[in-house]
């Protein structure tokens, strides 16, 4: 047995439960009861959606919030709070998909503190704008300086109406470092409450933390001196069954699911929404058709049901500390406030593989429940738990008070010694 370094904890949190830290992305307003009733059984504690200008104001200085209404309304009822996209254009005010104009800005600010202080007090949280770093969203082409005008008008409207507005900025999609050096070098971290990406990738959500920490040094260098770093949000983020024209598997979305939300967590990301709720299409070669935690009709995939057991298992838990393990191999510990268990998450970017868990005066069953809520149950022997880890996370309840830290304040995580 090789002996592993002692637990480490990645980066200190506010402790506060995992399901304040996990959402979904949708695409509907109102207040459509199967799909709130399947999201708030799924586990999810947000849900992010556009509130859309255009849709918003189609006269000049009307603005229609009865739709989103009952979808704050829906949520509210269910527990689940809301992340508002500020987001788009409006030809009343700009004719290209972005706010360039001295007009434009101050009208979408205007709109923005409408909506602000329409849903004052109610649990709502703003993102300005969308991936603002692609002409997609940004049209004719990405404007940086643009974007943070738009931002230096928009965030006092909203503090105006409602001063304890929380905001995000600037929801890129990936990291565009040039893009981000120069909102923070602009004065950007000095508006907001939390800096929001969307880590989209074609690897693992693993490769995400190497980003995280050079955003995070990006962060701390804009910093004033006896400021605090500015919390960093995944604010969407998936994978389609449909990736590079070829298929990927539901079993592998649903264990990036969990895996992103757990490693966002233990890397310290205050917030993660997956993108996406619902398959927006039935072509199973669309990409854009198959984010979804759930089909188009509806029907749960592997993924919603991964959803489900991380809510189930650990959705009122805290998260205590990272595990040292060999490269590849994950462990995370996560603990109920109030006593009562632990629960011991694992799983490995690689090839299954059965590795050893030092638990000092434990001597009896442990139940491990699988990815999508199967329960096996194993025997300790002499104080050690023989895992199989797998790409597909695992469950590990332990009783209260178990020492998983050991006296030493080491807790071994090792692979059998090869023969």
């Amino acid at each position: 047995m090789i002996s592993i370094a002692p637990l480490t904890l990645l980066v200190a949190l506010v402790a506060q439960p995992v399901e304040a830290q996990v959402g979904v992305n949708i695409h509907f307003t109102g207040a459509p009861q199967r799909d709130l009733d399947l999201i708030q059984e799924a586990g999810f504690g947000w849900v992010r959606m556009d509130l859309a200008w255009q849709a918003v104001e189609r006269v000049a200085g009307e603005y229609q919030f009865e739709a989103y209404d009952q979808l704050v309304a829906g949520l509210a009822e269910r527990g689940i709070r809301a992340l508002f996209i500020l987001d788009y254009s409006n030809s009343l005010y700009e004719p290209d998909q972005s706010v360039r104009s001295a007009e434009g800005r101050a009208a979408f600010a205007r709109f923005a503190a409408a909506a602000a202080a329409r849903y004052r007090g109610r649990g709502v949280c703003w993102e300005i704008w969308n991936e603002p770093n692609l002409d997609q969203f940004w049209h004719p082409q990405p404007a940086e300086r643009d974007y943070l005008a738009l931002v230096s008008e928009v965030v006092p409207a909203i503090r105006a109406a409602d001063p304890q507005a929380k905001i995000l900025a600037p929801a890129t999609s990936r990291f565009p470092w040039p893009f981000l050096d120069f909102l923070c070098a602009g004065g950007l971290l000095g508006q907001i409450d939390q800096l929001s990406v969307h880590p989209y990738r074609a690897g693992a959500p693993e490769t995400a933390t190497a980003d995280y920490q050079r955003l995070r040094e990006l962060i701390r260098k804009y910093t004033p001196a006896g400021s605090a770093p500015l919390p960093i949000v995944s604010g969407e983020w998936g994978y389609s069954n449909w990736h590079q024209g070829k298929p990927f598997p539901r079993e592998r979305q649903a264990a990036y699911l969990a895996r992103q939300f757990l490693n966002n967590i233990a890397a310290g990301v205050q917030l993660s929404i997956w993108y996406d709720w619902c398959d927006d299409g039935p072509d199973p070669h669309n990409t854009e058709h198959n984010f979804g935690a759930v089909t188009q009709d509806r029907a749960p995939k592997p993924a919603f049901r991964a959803m489900k057991t991380l809510s189930r298992m650990i959705g009122k838990m805290v998260f205590e500390r990272r595990l040292d393990t060999p490269d590849g191999d994950h462990a995370l510990l996560f603990r109920d406030p109030s006593p009562g268990k632990q629960v011991l998450v694992v799983w490995t970017e690689d090839r299954a593989h059965t590795v050893r868990l030092a638990v000092p005066g434990i001597d009896k069953t442990v139940a491990i429940v699988g990815m999508t809520g199967t329960q096996t149950e194993t025997e300790t022997s002499a104080g050690t738990l023989e895992l199989e880890l797998q790409p597909a996370p695992s469950y590990v309840e332990l009783p209260a008070g178990v020492p998983v830290q050991g006296v030493s304040g080491d807790c071994p995580v090792v692979r059998p010694t090869t023969q």
